[in-house]
């Protein structure tokens, strides 16, 4: 299977995108919910966190 990964971040010429190929055994067995489930744990998180970064700062008045 091949996917697009795709990163949108609302600002013009700042998005990301990749094509990947996935080899379909990796989704034997698995429901269709089961594989959506997968591809974003096993690809689109990853893909996202190498082009996003994304913190918190602790706030003290």
């Amino acid at each position: 299977m091949k996917v697009k990964l795709n990163i949108s971040t609302g600002f013009a010429g700042a998005d990301y995108e990749d094509e990947i190929e996935i080899d379909d055994s990796e989704f034997d067995g698995m429901s269709e919910e089961e594989k959506e489930e997968y591809i974003n744990k096993e690809y689109v998180e990853p893909f996202l966190y190498e082009h996003v970064e994304a913190w918190y700062e602790e706030i003290t008045d």
